[in-house]
């Protein structure tokens, strides 16, 4: 059953890819300029963009960080995010799903996961594999869909030792933001 949904999500990807920054762009900047000021990034920072799409995030995190690597269940959604990221040369992008990271033990010090949680089929499992590839003090950037059951999100986070230390909520956003060690 999960490999079935999986797949249906992968091919939705796949068909919006081409039109994904028309539909959202606008909603995904708003997201990127409510957060972006409460981060420090440096040169030092290895940043993963877990669930990157078009790869919107990119152009302007990749101008700050040592190194970032946007995964995506989607290859489309890769193929767009490629495009927008061939002028940094401290970019790799990975076809992969969040929930199975094929990635090293903390690794990142940075990490993105921006109107990703939202997707997966398992969310423990996903923010167990960010919580894995973080290092010691690392933070973890994420977005919970506002939908009602927000509280619950947030004790998911608190009950799998995710400090938060930061939650924005404003009535222009589709999203709760999260800054999380």
């Amino acid at each position: 059953m999960d490999s079935k949904r999986k797949k249906t999500l992968m091919k939705k990807y796949d068909r919006t890819a081409e039109i994904y920054d028309q539909l959202y762009l606008p909603e995904q900047k708003s997201k990127y300029c409510a957060i972006l000021p409460a981060l420090s990034l440096s040169k030092a920072d290895s940043v993963l963009d877990a669930g990157c799409g078009t790869g919107l995030l990119i152009p302007l995190i990749a101008k700050r960080s040592r190194l970032v690597v946007g995964i995506d269940i989607s290859l489309k959604m890769l193929e767009q995010a490629k495009r927008r990221s061939l002028s940094f040369r401290n970019v790799d992008l990975v076809l992969a799903d969040v929930e199975f990271l094929p990635l090293r033990d903390e690794c990142f010090s940075r990490i993105f996961a921006l109107t990703t949680l939202q997707n997966v089929l398992n969310k423990r499992r996903a923010l167990k594999e960010i919580k894995r590839i973080g290092t010691r003090n690392s933070l973890k950037i994420l977005t919970l869909l506002k939908k009602g059951d927000e509280t619950k999100q947030i004790g998911l986070l608190e009950k799998m030792r995710f400090k938060i230390r930061l939650i924005q909520d404003s009535e222009q956003l589709k999203d709760i933001l999260t800054i999380c060690v």
